[in-house]
């Protein structure tokens, strides 16, 4: 069976599993599991991990590889400039990590941080407008008007030379008592995900490409913001506003226990866009209370994305909501007017194109961090993983003590194939051999009258030296004897040359130069220092002193004709 990946998502309300299948068109999603975190007196992060054990009790062993994320309150989010434009990723590594020191209240050594660089964008120009104030979308169930005329408001990244990094960073201790206790529940986790990052994934999956969307995650506890282009994260920000600030909001307006205040909101809560009202006016009182936490979650999203803008240059273009949150009446069309953006909830048909049959089991829009985990996971690289250093993920030797067997006999293919790439090699090398062999014999019989080999044409036509034929092609090339001339040049303290050309011919070297005066050494001795030299060389000896011209600035210009015995056999 082909290997599995899985995608687990903590969350302060329930725990979700996301099965995978990797493929070469990307994962294929197989299953959905969520169940409810019970409440106790021990932390969440205990009762998280043992739900978590209990789900993936399942899928332990085998080839199986599970990926966690870490909540996004609980890792420090930041943009960085760098001035240089190429860097190695070892040295990209360090410099990250001291701006990051620079910035956190956090020691390096006491730091797990992962990044990934951020694509350029093209500045925008002018003014956003969205839609005229006539024009109306469906967001849900309800019409809704567009925003008219929506300016976007605060500065804009200047274009920057470098490059931009989007770096995550946590605790080293909280990293390690998220995987402790995923361990004590028999779960160890390949890659620890940053969140709100593998959004980024989904996001990839739902919109055109290169569009500049944001996916809005409004759970119980927290609300995760990440805008992606091309299934790379932006920008991404984890606010602590969610699902429960309008229970808490219900119950104490009401004067109610927690939990029938939670009923009260998932049955009737309504929050009424400004420009609709609500359509009753039960929902209109309970819209009054929720618009508290709504007004407040708005001036947060708001300040995130002018944050974006200042910091990456990118804006953004819609925005798509999941969570449970998302599914509050009339919030999707509240913050489409008050954010002067397009905002969308996550449809079932999205869902059902996006899971396949796995729709049915689960709604999309609460587990869709967990859809980004594991699609992130079944990619080659999985970004923003704080598995790093000493918390690297260690491979079970189990998984290749399984595979002993094939790898042998991949190993022995290997070998075969190799035995059987020589011998070919080698038949067509005495296949060559026998084509030149009958080549010379042809060819000598032609020329000297009988057939010969080739040690017999060499006898026959060489040169003889010491009673025995040489060959005779040259021992030396002229670029041989070029790099020997070199060689046996003087010193710089002892000539001051300027060779202007070298021609090499069979034997012989002539040499046109100039020789300029050099401290208390005139030219007239450059040249003598030069002759010295040449005639301690063993294949220089043989030439005449040559006469010299004077030149511009004391300089003497000469032309030195040398017999050399450099292409003969010593």
């Amino acid at each position: 069976m082909a290997s599995r990946v899985l995608g687990v998502d903590l969350g302060a309300y329930s725990v979700k599993v996301v099965v995978s299948t990797p493929g070469f068109r990307g994962a294929q999603v197989s299953e959905v599991i969520e169940q409810l975190v019970p409440e106790g007196e021990e932390p969440h992060l205990v009762r998280a991990a043992r739900v978590a054990g209990g789900i993936l009790a399942n899928y332990r062993g085998g080839e199986d590889s599970v990926y966690a994320s870490i909540a996004g309150d609980k890792v420090f989010l930041h943009v960085l400039e760098f001035g240089f434009k190429n860097l190695r990723r070892a040295e990209l590594q360090s410099a990250v990590g001291a701006e990051l020191e620079g910035v956190l209240p956090i020691d390096l050594e006491d730091m797990v941080y992962a990044f990934e660089q951020i694509p350029k964008v093209p500045m925008p120009e002018g003014l956003v407008e969205l839609a005229a104030e006539d024009e109306t979308t469906v967001v849900g169930d309800l019409p809704v008007a567009k925003a008219a005329s929506a300016i976007v408001h605060g500065r804009v990244a200047e274009a920057v030379v470098g490059m931009r990094i989007l770096g995550a960073a946590t605790l080293r201790s909280r990293a390690e008592e998220f995987l402790v206790a995923l361990r004590a529940e028999g779960v160890d986790p390949r890659g620890l995900l940053a969140a709100p990052a593998p959004y980024a994934r989904l996001a990839e999956k739902l919109v055109a490409s290169g569009e500049a969307v944001a996916v809005l995650d409004i759970g119980h506890m927290r609300t995760d913001f990440c805008l992606a282009t091309g299934g790379h994260p932006i920008f991404a920000r984890t606010m602590a506003r969610g699902g429960h600030h309008m229970t808490r909001a219900l119950s104490k307006a009401w004067n109610v226990d927690y939990q029938r205040a939670e009923v009260a909101k998932h049955s009737d809560g309504y929050v009424a866009p400004p420009s609709l009202g609500a359509p009753t006016e039960a929902a209109m009182q309970i819209s009054d209370i929720l618009q508290g936490e709504a007004k407040s979650l708005t001036r947060d999203l708001k300040r995130t994305i002018n944050a974006c803008r200042a910091k990456t240059g990118f804006t953004v273009e819609r925005i798509v909501v999941v969570g449970g949150g998302s599914r509050l009446r009339g919030l999707p069309g509240y913050l489409a007017e008050n954010l002067g953006l397009p905002v969308e909830q996550l449809r079932q048909e999205a869902g059902q194109a996006l899971l396949g049959a796995a729709a049915s089991s689960a709604a999309l829009d609460t587990c869709a961090l967990a859809v980004g985990v594991a699609m992130d996971g079944a990619s080659a690289k999985p970004s923003f993983d704080l598995r790093q250093g000493a918390l690297a993920f260690k491979a079970d030797s189990s998984f290749l003590r399984s595979k002993v067997r094939t790898l042998a006999t991949a190993a022995v293919a290997i070998m075969a194939f190799g035995v059987l790439s020589a011998y070919t090699g080698v038949s067509k090398l005495r296949a060559a051999e026998a084509t030149l062999k009958t080549r010379v014999a042809l060819e000598s019989a032609a020329a000297l009258g009988e057939q010969l080999s080739a040690a017999d044409v060499l006898h026959r036509v060489g040169p003889v030296e010491n009673n025995s034929r040489m060959s005779p092609v040259p021992s030396m090339t002229a670029y041989d004897m070029l790099m020997a001339f070199n060689a046996a040049l003087p010193k710089k303290d002892k000539a001051v040359l300027d060779v202007t050309e070298v021609d090499i011919q069979s034997g012989k070297l002539v040499v046109e130069a100039s020789s300029s005066q050099f401290e208390e050494t005139s030219a007239l001795q450059g040249i003598k220092n030069l002759e010295a030299s040449l005639k301690a060389s063993d294949c220089f000896k043989d030439f005449m002193s040559p006469e010299s011209q004077p030149g511009k600035n004391d300089s003497r210009t000469f032309t030195l004709t040398i017999k050399s015995g450099c292409n003969k056999k010593e």
